[in-house]
């Protein structure tokens, strides 16, 4: 089956707008740099989203657990936030 030109427009078009619109809606919230020494990693915050007490460095002990699974400790990190995703499980997807 053939389908005619105009119709061809309005289905690129349509795809075009889909992949914009889902590469536009995963937007990074923070970023930085990170230093890591042995099994410590401290967090450098540089942008993004500054929420309460989110300013400074961040400090913490990793290991992998298993092969698909990588596990962080809290040394020091006064952001709620960032302490909420980094001590949730890290598990490859």
């Amino acid at each position: 089956m053939k389908i005619n030109f105009p119709l061809r427009i309005v289905f690129a078009g349509a795809l075009l707008l889909l992949i914009s619109s889902c590469a536009t809606y995963y937007k990074r919230d923070a970023w930085g740099n990170y230093i890591v020494s042995g099994d410590q990693i401290t967090l450098i915050r540089v942008g993004g989203i500054k929420p309460r007490h989110c300013g400074g460095n961040a400090v913490y002990h990793f290991k992998r657990v298993d092969f698909d699974t990588l596990q962080f400790t809290l040394v020091h990190d006064r952001c709620t936030l960032r302490k909420k995703n980094v001590l949730a499980g890290w598990k490859r997807q």
